[in-house]
């Protein structure tokens, strides 16, 4: 460029020279100027004028042909300002990516650690929980076994008494048929009417024990049926009184180890932005010199721009206006 105005300078100053040789050459040979003297020096005003104004335009072609070498430097330059920047973004996420990453890959573990524990927590408790629900009812069972037995003893001895006291009733009748039978001489039609009858007393007792017995059956039954009602009450009251107790543990547990969790959560997610801190500050403070020092050449490169725009505006505008 400033080869070009040297050229330009030069030429100017040429001629320059010979209009100023010209016009006193032609001064000093005429002892009288006349009009045509005049019209000469106009002439060489003009001259002048027009030689200046060849200059500017040659001023404002290289100034022109600088602008848009200029901006092609400075599209260059804000390309590689914008690449460096992009760049550093683009590994500023990487690595942001990476410790989350990391910190998402330990927090999974540790998720999976406590759900794990809980389980554990869970089958342990249903475990004892089925234990103590066998345990009870095996001793609700040896209850109404043992109870139930008692019925039937005493049903039994009620039952014992109830042939004594029948047999008791019969025993004199009985007995006094039997001594005819023996010691009395009868005839044979009076012995089966005795022999008949203890056949039918032998089977009025036989009845009567019976329905005896049936009656004590139904009572036993029953007896045993109002225990065994009174003792599945109790172990299914006690299976809801432990079904309650082990959810409560459970609910717990569960509480206790969400806390857990969330305390190491926000322990993490502290530790995680500590680090993404330090991380972004080592490559800021890495690339960010060189960032910096291409920023510095673009503001200077857009000043010299926006400073030859603004020199090429005045030219045009004073070209303009001769």
């Amino acid at each position: 460029m400033f080869k070009n105005i040297l050229i330009a300078l030069l030429i100017i100053i040429i001629f320059l020279g010979a209009a100023i040789i010209y016009i006193i050459l032609y001064g000093m040979t005429s002892p009288e100027p006349d009009n045509k003297d005049y019209l000469d020096l106009n002439y060489d005003g003009h001259l002048a004028i027009e030689i200046e104004d060849n200059f500017s335009s040659l001023i404002l072609s290289d100034k022109k042909k600088l602008l848009s070498s200029q901006k092609l430097q400075l599209e260059n330059q804000r390309d590689i300002y914008s690449d460096l920047k992009k760049e550093l973004e683009e590994r500023i996420e990487e690595e942001m990516k990476k410790i989350e990453e990391s910190y998402q890959k330990k927090i999974d573990i540790k998720n999976e650690k406590l759900l794990q524990l809980l389980q554990d927590y869970e089958e342990k408790k249903k475990q004892e929980y089925q234990e103590k629900i066998l345990i009870k009812d095996e001793l609700y069972s040896k209850k109404i076994a043992d109870l139930s037995k008692e019925i039937q003893k005493k049903k039994t001895e009620e039952f014992q008494e109830k042939s004594n006291e029948i047999q008791n009733e019969y025993n004199h009748e009985r007995l006094n048929i039997n001594l005819k039978l023996k010691l009395l001489d009868i005839d044979k039609q009076e012995q089966e009417k005795h022999e008949n009858r203890l056949k039918e007393i032998e089977q009025e007792i036989e009845t009567s024990l019976e329905e005896y017995k049936q009656l004590l059956n139904e009572e036993s039954k029953n007896e045993i049926n109002d225990i065994i009602k009174e003792y599945e009450q109790k172990l299914e009251t006690y299976k809801t009184s432990l079904s309650e107790e082990l959810n409560s543990d459970i609910d717990k547990k569960s509480i206790e180890i969400e806390k857990e969790l969330n305390d190491y959560l926000d322990e993490q997610e502290k530790s995680m932005q500590e680090e993404a801190n330090k991380r972004r500050r080592e490559l800021l403070k890495r690339s960010g010199k060189e960032i910096e020092y291409h920023k510095k050449i673009l503001y200077g490169m857009e000043d010299e721009y926006f400073k030859l725009q603004s020199e090429i505006d005045m030219l045009e505008r004073r070209l303009g206006d001769i």
